[in-house]
């Protein structure tokens, strides 16, 4: 996949400090982007990617604080902060399948090489779903420590699913993919009506590891990929080669409303974050 130069939008300039304003921040592991919504005017007021490069969570938080101290935010400019995060190490468990003892057995399998991690989990709004996921607690405990008030932590996939149901409803999506691109993985989600069908994340470099992906999902839920239109999320464009590559073995691509954003979390008065995926490196 070819580096790609996304729009930042750095409107200053009309940020009334007197209001209310809301941090929002999705964290990857080499980045993360943010923006920052005057909650008494509902709209976003600055929004900007970040990509450090990096593999360590505490550089994020380094590199989150001095671009804040470069627009004179400080620890007392926000009524509310929310973290969103996304992790490789994630399970989606259906209500029947999640109990105590499930859970410990799921979570040990699953996250048994983590050193030092915090085991978290959510239950969808929409479907009988829980997302089962893991987190560095160093990392959540500088976080909550650097920034008031205390953040709300949430998972990614979760409202990038949540917010997909919205959308997809009433629809018959029994041969659509869904396809989320961050910096360095791609999220794949089969769902119809309110059944969750499939979800996983792969790493992926060029548009050939993603072809791979979706045949090998196509097959695992009985789609043939020449029959599948694609939607894609995050950090794509229409004019991509990439794009025009992918068309060749599907029936169609389409994009999400803001195809350069992902919708992924709901903010007070019927906003939501557009989150700016972040730049390949």
């Amino acid at each position: 996949m070819e580096n790609k130069t996304l729009e930042s939008y750095n409107l200053t300039n009309t940020i009334d400090r007197s209001n209310k304003l809301l941090l929002s921040v999705q964290f990857e592991l080499n980045g993360f982007s943010f923006c920052v919504v005057d909650i008494d005017n509902s709209k976003v007021v600055l929004a900007e990617i970040i990509n450090t490069n990096t593999l360590s969570y505490s550089d994020n938080i380094v590199e989150l604080n001095n671009v804040l101290k470069a627009y004179e935010f400080n620890k007392n400019s926000f009524v509310e902060i929310i973290f969103s995060i996304f992790s490789r190490q994630l399970l989606v468990v259906p209500d029947e399948y999640y109990g105590k003892d499930m859970t410990d057995k799921l979570l040990n399998f699953s996250f048994s090489n983590i050193v030092n991690s915090k085991n978290l989990s959510e239950h969808s709004e929409h479907y009988s779903t829980y997302f089962l996921y893991t987190v560095d607690a160093d990392f959540l405990n500088e976080l909550a420590t650097n920034f008031l008030p205390e953040p709300i932590f949430c998972n990614s996939t979760k409202k990038l699913i949540d917010n997909i149901y919205k959308d997809f409803t009433i629809c018959d999506l029994s041969k659509t993919i869904f396809v989320n691109f961050l910096s360095k993985d791609i999220e794949i989600i089969v769902l119809n009506y309110k059944t969750l069908v499939y979800y996983n994340n792969f790493q992926y470099s060029q548009a050939e590891d993603v072809l791979y992906y979706l045949a090998l999902v196509a097959k695992n839920v009985n789609l043939s990929l020449a029959d599948v239109e694609l939607v894609f999320y995050g950090n794509i464009r229409k004019e991509d080669s990439s794009v025009n590559y992918l068309n060749k073995f599907v029936r169609s691509i389409s994009f999400s409303n803001n195809c350069q954003e992902t919708c992924l979390i709901s903010l007070p008065l019927n906003l939501q974050h557009q989150f700016y995926n972040l730049l390949h490196s």
